[in-house]
């Protein structure tokens, strides 16, 4: 099995060389950023619920340790795929906490090559592809998800998000059910891993319009078969249809852990405001990712018209 294995991956360097080397270098530029952190501890905020101080899943990798992930609520979520993660963890590694940092990089190191992988496949550019895949790799904007244990679920959900896109393009090209089985399970457990992916069904069309070029009526060329909106749309609908599944659940979770705020204490009109001024807040931090913080506060009666200042700046806590 090993020297099949071997023989694949020697077939594949051959094949294409470039991709190869392009993939080896993010590999290397994600691990030399992001290595420094491996050898840390772990920290007080969230890292005791998650693991430290969580029996279920210091239990380890037991079927009694699965059926809890499936069945609690714990933290105001429900997310058992990170909960097996963890588990899978401490099987491993015990309370040896660089063990789990090592786990986190791994997983975001896959993500940024198969981000590539993705992208050079569909565009046929694979500089550009590498450049995207090594600027989402170090951004300082993944640091948070990479080198905190209690933010696994973000380093594992998006590992499954490009599962997902990868078969899906695969479907889109071929027309493989096994394709499109594999896509909406990678989309099932990226949502079990953590609920931001609930947009996923958007972003399928917004690749069916680029890089995979199949919206009838739009200006490309060589595309031999395309679609009109609604059937795309319609394409979409299991995926949709996981999407509110995920998002009732998630409610649920928060409501139970009463992690929601009363509509007394915000109302729907300042949360939509704040819905506005966080979204643009981030599309400056990924443009110009500086004055970043650990946790930026709701500011309840008031909402800022830039982005929020480091409260770790003079002496802020």
């Amino acid at each position: 099995m090993t020297g099949t294995r071997t023989n694949r991956l020697l077939k594949l360097v051959r094949h294409n060389p470039l991709e190869f080397c392009l993939a080896s270098i993010i590999v290397l530029v994600t691990v030399v950023a992001f290595l420094p952190g491996v050898p840390n501890d772990f920290v007080h905020y969230d890292d005791a619920d998650y693991v430290t101080a969580n029996p279920a899943v210091q239990g380890g990798f037991t079927p009694s340790g699965i059926r809890w992930a499936f069945r609690a609520v714990h933290a105001a979520t429900w997310q058992p795929v990170t909960w097996v993660s963890h588990m899978v963890d401490w099987e491993l590694y015990g309370g040896w906490a660089p063990g789990h940092h090592l786990t986190s990089l791994l997983i975001h190191v896959l993500s940024s090559v198969l981000l590539f992988v993705f992208l050079e496949r569909l565009t046929g550019k694979p500089f550009r592809s590498a450049l995207v895949a090594l600027l989402f790799a170090v951004h300082p904007l993944r640091l948070e998800s990479v080198a905190w244990v209690a933010s696994r679920k973000d380093v594992l959900s998006t590992l499954f998000l490009m599962v997902t896109i990868l078969a899906y393009a695969a479907w889109t090209r071929g027309r493989n059910p096994k394709s499109y089985l594999i896509a909406l399970l990678a989309f099932a457990a990226g949502l079990m891993s953590k609920p931001m992916l609930v947009t996923v069904p958007a972003l399928l069309l917004l690749l069916d319009y680029w890089p995979l070029k199949r919206v009838s009526g739009a200006v490309f060329e060589g595309v031999a078969s395309r679609q009109t909106v609604g059937s795309l749309v319609l394409e979409k609908a299991p995926f949709a249809f996981l999407s509110a599944g995920s998002m009732y659940a998630a409610y649920m979770a928060q409501k139970s852990g009463a992690a929601l705020a009363s509509s007394a204490q915000l109302p729907l009109a300042l949360r939509l405001d704040n819905a506005a001024v966080s979204f643009f807040a981030y599309v400056w931090k990924t443009l110009w990712p500086a004055n970043l913080a650990v946790f930026y506060p709701h500011p309840t009666d008031t909402l800022p018209t830039a982005p929020p200042p480091n409260p770790l700046r003079n002496g802020g806590g």
